[in-house]
């Protein structure tokens, strides 16, 4: 779950390097040239093949990209901007639209069909920020905050710290503390309005279309409880395990209805809530099915009752609920695939008939591999997933900013190279 207007993060040496120079002198060569190379193709902006891909209603002319989202380190590089860019702290409408167009010219840029924008305009996003600070503020390790403070060790594209999930004991131990913690109101983000989401759309390049939505449950009840906390509380607490998702779920859905309110073209909308570790669930699939997938099953409600898709971003093996989430939630496509228990070849020929399929190039291949090695193994997962349509080139999980450029860039153009149908 992505947070956002981060007061000031550190940079690293990198970032302080970077800070004031352009594109040219923060790029290796190899991620310039690609860069180059892709500018060249001019890849012109078509949500309809968005819509194709992941509705399986119709092949497009070639295999679109999609990702959850690329860290800011990474569109701040490619636009050649301060690494911090996309982090620091706004201080009129007048940056946060800077930012909101900057969002929009790196997915034009680099061949997306979509931008993704969130609900918040400048006035409920620095709103949010405080909210974020009196209530999920970082902390030491060790200490009971909402996530620890951690060393970020991106080789090039550091922050210099990043957040951590609380793995102990976190803000909300006990009925006592669930009860002090200052909740938001549906009705207040209701109130909010989408004025953000609305700018965007009126103002993305002809063909772009906007992806929307980040609704969550699991993820964040884990996260206030603390992950030792919430597996003790299944069996100790398990009243207030079922308070908490119960809360959450009414906040995700309010957010959802929220997103689902604009009169605007939305493509789709996400639902992004991680589920399973790499041998299975995080909780039995009877708890899934008790407190989790019928949240998103409204949520996937929503969005197709005003003609958009649903997406389902979620990480881990999920294999012992998979029919639950294409027959139950009804998702249109499913996004988060790694090589360790389910290569995404492996996932478009299980599912491909039945739900769309996107992204699956492993992240730990895409990160430690060079640029000829990535190159290869983007053609082979071409080979496999695009016939037939159905399929969006795309990360196994974000764009994180210790993703080498010029490995994000090379997986890009193998796209634009061999992505097309005809």
């Amino acid at each position: 779950m992505a947070t956002s207007c981060i007061e000031n993060p550190k940079i690293s040496l990198f970032s302080i390097t970077c800070f004031y120079y352009r594109m040219a002198e923060c790029l290796k060569p190899v991620a310039e040239e690609l860069l180059k190379k892709i500018r060249k193709w001019k890849p012109e902006p078509d949500s309809e093949r968005l819509y194709m891909a992941l509705s399986r209603s119709k092949i497009p002319d070639r295999v679109p990209f999609m990702e959850l989202f690329a860290d800011g380190e990474i569109m701040a590089a490619v636009l050649g901007k301060p690494l911090n860019y996309f982090y620091k702290e706004l201080q009129s409408e007048r940056e946060w639209e800077e930012r909101m167009l900057s969002l929009i010219e790196f997915y034009e840029m680099l061949g997306y069909d979509y931008v993704r924008a969130d609900t918040r305009d400048y006035r409920t996003m620095v709103k949010e920020s405080l909210y974020e600070k009196e209530q999920l503020a970082l902390g030491e390790v060790g200490s009971r905050a909402y996530m620890y403070k951690t060393k970020d060790v991106a080789p090039d594209l550091s922050r210099g710290e990043r957040a951590w999930a609380n793995e102990h004991t976190g803000v909300i131990a006990d009925w006592e503390d669930f009860k002090k913690f200052r909740w938001e109101d549906p009705d207040e983000i209701a109130e909010e309005g989408n004025a953000g989401l609305e700018w965007v759309c009126d103002h993305v390049p002809s063909g772009m279309g906007v992806v929307t939505g980040a609704g969550t449950v699991l993820e964040p009840v884990m996260w206030l409880m603390g992950i030792k906390n919430f597996y003790i509380s299944l069996y100790k607490q398990p009243d207030l395990v079922d308070a908490m998702f119960r809360k959450v779920g009414e906040l995700s859905i309010a957010r959802f209805k929220l997103a689902a309110r604009t009169s605007r073209k939305i493509v789709a909308l996400w639902g992004s809530d991680d589920w399973g570790y790499r041998s299975g669930l995080m909780i039995s699939p009877e708890m899934m099915r008790r407190w989790v997938l019928p949240i998103h099953r409204q949520q996937a409600e929503i969005a197709h009752s005003r003609g958009s898709l649903y997406l389902l971003h979620s990480c881990g093996n999920l294999k012992a609920i998979m029919e639950d989430i294409i027959d139950y939630v009804k998702v249109d496509a499913k996004h988060s695939f790694e090589d360790t228990y389910l290569p995404v070849t492996e996932a478009k020929r299980l599912y491909g008939k039945r739900i769309g399929i996107i992204g699956g190039v492993d992240m730990d291949f895409l990160s430690r591999r060079s640029v000829n090695e990535v190159r290869e193994y983007v053609r082979n997962i071409l080979k496999v997933c695009k016939p037939g349509g159905g399929y969006c080139l795309g990360s196994g999980n974000t764009v994180a900013n210790y993703v080498p450029l010029e490995n994000y860039l090379a997986m890009l153009d193998v796209g634009l190279e061999e992505g097309w149908y005809s």
